[in-house]
C-alpha cells in the first residue's frame, strides 16, 4: 500500500473498494485498530473543504465507498448514516471506528475546521485533560447524534 502523498493517487485509481474492505475487517482481539489510510487531501463530502488537518477528519465507510470529511461536525451532517463512522484520534491524527472514541466538545477552545470545537480522542484520561483545560465537555461519540447548532 502507498504511503504518503501517493495515497491520494493510489485512491483515486481505485484504492478505495480496497481500503474499504480492510478498514471493515474484524481488528480481532478487541483492540483498537487505526484504519490503514488518511482522507488527507480529499475533498470533504458535506462541505467541499479540501481535508487538511489530520487530528479532525473523520469518514464514512459502507458499500465499498469511503466517504471523507474534514470535520466531525460534516460526518455528522452526512445522510448515509447506514455507513460506519470513523473519527481521527486528536492526539494521532489517525482514523478508528467513532464507537471505540469519546469527544471533547469545546467551542472556540478547540478550532476545529466548521467551528464547533469538537475533537476526538481514544485516550479517555487525555480527553477529560484537555476538557478541563479547555473548559469543555466529554462525551462518547455515539452519543454525538446531529451536528452541534452554531456549527458553519
Amino acid at each position: 500500500m502507498p504511503s504518503g502523498a501517493g495515497i491520494r493517487s493510489w485512491a483515486m485509481r481505485g484504492g478505495v473498494l480496497a481500503f474499504a474492505l480492510a478498514a471493515l475487517a474484524p481488528a480481532g482481539c478487541g483492540r483498537r485498530s487505526a484504519v490503514p489510510v488518511t482522507v488527507v487531501g480529499l475533498t470533504c463530502a458535506t462541505c467541499g473543504m479540501e481535508v487538511r488537518d489530520p487530528r479532525y477528519a473523520a469518514a464514512r465507510i459502507g458499500s465499498g465507498k469511503v466517504r471523507p470529511f474534514d470535520s466531525i461536525e460534516c460526518a455528522l451532517r452526512d445522510s448515509n448514516t447506514a455507513a460506519t463512522l470513523y473519527l481521527s484520534d486528536y492526539s494521532s491524527g489517525t482514523l478508528h471506528r467513532g464507537d471505540s472514541l469519546v469527544v471533547v466538545r469545546a467551542p472556540g477552545a478547540i478550532p476545529s475546521p466548521m467551528g464547533a470545537g469538537l475533537a476526538a480522542f481514544l485516550d479517555k484520561g487525555r480527553a477529560e485533560r484537555i476538557a478541563v483545560a479547555r473548559g469543555g465537555t466529554v462525551l462518547p461519540a455515539n452519543r454525538l447524534g446531529a451536528a452541534p447548532e452554531g456549527t458553519r
